[in-house]
């Protein structure tokens, strides 16, 4: 008799071997159990224990008329087929035991009929393959682009698994070797091995809205060095030679927005008519670094900062002079229009550092407001040049309401059992909850949380 099996399918690519080989472990259990049992799986029955094995993985054969081709098929649950006897064997009782489940409500389906075009593992080598090699903007900036939304998300999804996975292994695993009684081992990690070999559980990927899926960064640094024909430009680096960045205008990049692209476009005519050099971070020496732009899509504002070196003090003022007229115009107390958006900041920076950075230096106000207003789940922020803001507003939303709502929920739930228990009694029964926004930047979850009725 065979028992029933449940194939693990989140296999750490850690743990596949370069020639070939994948490592699979087969979830035993009892089908005699009942479902009722403490610790049974409603699908299957009662753990029993889990088994691995090593496949040999080999590409399909071309030929449908081979025999090793249709054993082979037959016995693999994804699109690589799995040669040697081992595997037949495991086709063979995976095949048997599905046939006696088959009438079984829920029964887990087979996730792998149709298997994804790309994983993780595979970009992971893709990537480690083209180190150092010229590669177009589009996809050194935004490499998945190329992919339908529905299988970016997959990815991210998969690495968000990945991620969750190997932490839950590495907290249980530091603390319950170092620690003397489980009962200090994170609630979160004392979950039985069969859940807990896969990470804690995760709610599915949500994503931000459609309108936010494209130009939606409201924060980019560009630096300003020169591009493959050797003339200034204002982008993104797409390769180092020789310790000197080759520099390509952002134009092609589908997440950064048509007013960031448009003041790229007059910085770099600026920069190019500029008796000013660029700086050459080869032989450190020049004069402009770095453009470093902020946008607010609900209050159309534009934050501009330019930074540049401390070199060539006396033609210092004539630059400035020069981008407050090409950026704020020549007068008055609104600045340019780049796209439906308006500078109401500019920004200068002096940096000598040897990496690109805005770390160095505090940045002068020449012209404006010190700061950009954004809106965020019914508040206003004033946000800093140098400040920390998530670059996708719209996803922040997404994603601290779902965070504040789980924070929420669980105090109510925490009130209602206390009601339901008598604890409650006599005193106040509405629960203070603490909330530590460490490392806050802006302060956007903990100003958020606040409204909820959470303490901060």
């Amino acid at each position: 008799t065979v028992a029933p099996f449940d194939v693990d399918e989140e296999v750490n690519p850690d743990d596949n071997d370069s020639e070939g080989w994948r490592k699979v472990v087969l979830t035993l259990y009892d089908e005699k159990c009942k479902d009722d049992d403490a610790k049974a799986n409603p699908q299957y029955g009662t753990e029993k224990g889990t088994v691995t094995v090593m496949l040999k993985v080999e590409k399909p054969a071309k030929s449908s008329s081979s025999s090793s081709s249709s054993s082979s098929s037959s016995s693999s649950s994804s699109s690589s087929s799995a040669s040697a006897s081992a595997s037949s064997s495991v086709g063979d009782k995976r095949g048997a035991t599905e046939a006696g489940m088959e009438d079984r409500e829920g029964v887990k389906q087979n996730k792998t009929k149709n298997p994804p075009q790309i994983n993780l593992l595979e970009l992971k080598q893709k990537a480690e393959r083209e180190r150092g090699v010229e590669k177009p903007i589009r996809e050194r900036t935004a490499p998945l682009s190329h992919l339908s939304y529905k299988e970016q998300l997959r990815l991210k999804e998969q690495y968000g698994v990945t991620m969750a996975r190997q932490l839950t292994r590495a907290v249980y695993s530091k603390a319950s070797s170092s620690l003397a009684t489980k009962e200090v081992i994170p609630k979160w990690c004392r979950i039985p091995y069969t859940f807990r070999k896969n990470g804690i559980p995760l709610d599915p990927i949500l994503p931000p809205p459609e309108h936010a899926r494209e130009r939606y960064r409201n924060k980019c640094e560009f630096s300003i060095a020169r591009n493959k024909e050797n003339e200034p430009e204002v982008g993104f680096v797409v390769l180092v030679r020789q310790n000197e960045p080759q520099v390509e205008a952002p134009d092609s990049v589908p997440v950064v927005p048509d007013a960031m692209k448009a003041v790229c476009a007059r910085m770099r005519k600026l920069v190019r008519e500029s008796p000013l050099p660029v700086y050459s971070r080869k032989e450190q020496k020049g004069f402009w670094r770095l453009l470093m732009l902020r946008v607010s899509e609900r209050t159309r504002q534009l934050l501009v900062l330019v930074q540049t070196t401390s070199s060539h003090s006396p033609q210092r003022p004539e630059a400035k002079q020069a981008v407050m007229e090409a950026l704020c115009g020549t007068g008055g107390e609104t600045g340019c229009a780049f796209s439906g958006f308006r500078v109401t900041s500019l920004f200068w920076q002096m940096s000598d550092s040897i990496s690109d950075t805005l770390g160095q230096g505090t940045p002068e106000l020449i012209f404006g407001s010190p700061f950009l207003t954004e809106h965020l789940l019914g508040l206003n922020f004033r946000i800093a040049p140098l400040a920390f803001f998530q670059t996708n507003t719209a996803a922040a939303e997404t994603l601290y309401g779902k965070a504040l709502g789980l924070l929420l929920s669980e105090r109510a739930e925490a009130e209602k059992e206390e009601e339901e228990t008598g604890e409650g009694e006599g005193v106040e029964t509405k629960r203070r909850m603490l909330l530590l926004d460490i490392c806050c930047g802006t302060g956007t979850i903990g100003l958020c949380a606040a409204g909820g009725e959470i303490e901060w």
